[in-house]
């Protein structure tokens, strides 16, 4: 296999697995002390820094990593997902989370909820899994010459 084809290679498997629900992500041990979520926490207490860690477990956990809150109905899931009492607390939220930069502004317009920090936790991840298949893949390589 060339230098080219292995390149290609492993961006097809990164590809491959960073759409992928992740089933654990990285928690940084000083997260209290970043700026926006101190903002967060003095603004609406510590029940929204509960529902934002939440909200980074659902959207970890979901197929690319993006919530579809294109529909009313699926405003009223992610509301029950975060225990609010109805979508318009939940938005109210959300438009919160979009103006302290937590959340993607693109990607709301786009109707999905998004994080650029979860999209790097799953590019970490994937990147690791790809590395582990390019491993078995060089390795069958060697073997076939």
């Amino acid at each position: 296999m060339t230098d080219e084809e292995r390149a290609a290679l492993y961006e097809k498997f990164v590809a491959e697995e960073v759409r992928r629900p992740l089933d654990y992500f990285a928690h940084d041990s000083n997260a209290s002390a970043d700026p926006k979520l101190q903002r967060l926490r003095d603004e609406h207490g510590w029940a929204a820094m509960g529902r934002w860690w939440t909200l980074v477990e659902v959207l970890s956990a979901a197929e690319g990593h993006l919530v579809d809150v294109s529909r009313p109905q699926q405003w009223r899931r992610l509301a029950n997902a975060l225990e609010f009492d109805d979508a318009g607390e939940c938005r109210e939220f959300v438009a919160w989370l979009l103006a302290l930069g937590l959340l993607d502004r693109d990607a709301m317009e786009g109707g999905h909820v998004m994080s650029a920090r979860v999209m790097r936790n799953a590019e970490r991840a994937a990147e690791g899994i790809a590395r582990g298949r390019m491993a078995v893949a060089c390795r069958g390589d060697r073997k076939g010459q």
